[in-house]
């Protein structure tokens, strides 16, 4: 799956999702949220919740804020490579 946004598919009252989207907004990187359902559940094989995709980078769970911003890292050097 090649993804040149941030996806984060996430559940209602998850704490972690709220974390994870906060993080995003803070440091003003775009994403695209997506509610897990049982369809996306068994497209994407996803475990928890949130699960973050860049490209073919995947992050399950809330990560913790160190690491989500490398990924938010990676998010900028891809970006940079695309302009």
């Amino acid at each position: 799956m090649q993804i040149n946004m941030i996806e984060l598919y996430s559940k209602e009252d998850c704490a972690g999702c709220i974390m994870a989207k906060n993080i995003l907004n803070e440091n003003k990187i775009p994403f695209n949220e997506v509610a897990i359902t049982p369809n996306t559940i068994e497209k994407y094989d996803l475990t928890c919740a949130p699960t973050i995709f860049l490209g073919e980078n995947r992050l399950d769970g809330y990560p913790g804020m160190d690491k989500l911003l490398n990924f938010v890292e990676k998010y900028e050097q891809k970006k940079d490579e695309d302009a």
